[in-house]
């Protein structure tokens, strides 16, 4: 009955881990969404940022090992990665409406 117990508060807090990671993840998506609309950026460009950031963080919930410290720090420091890609991202969107502003 106790280990039951434990073993539940284990799955509860597990559980609990993963939907605040959801969580975070789709507020992200979210306002990264917001971003791209709010710079003018046709359909397909918010549709790209959206498959970039949301792949990612997929990629990094399926994937995360909770128990191992070394897995862990792989995954934070990708976020390096994937902040590399947004900031291409809107500078090339920016240069782009810049020249096409130009022309």
């Amino acid at each position: 009955s106790v280990l039951f117990f434990f073993l539940f508060l284990s799955f509860l807090s597990f559980s609990f881990f993963f939907f605040f990671f959801f969580l975070h993840s789709l507020s992200t998506i979210l306002l990264f969404s917001i971003a791209t609309y709010n710079a003018n950026v046709s359909l397909i460009g918010l549709l790209l940022i959206i498959l970039i950031i949301g792949s990612h963080l997929y990629w990094q919930i399926k994937t995360l090992d909770i128990e191992n410290k070394i897995d862990c720090s792989k995954k934070f420091l990708s976020n390096r990665l994937l902040g590399a890609l947004i900031f291409a991202y809107f500078f090339s969107i920016q240069n782009f409406s810049i020249n096409n502003q130009l022309n």
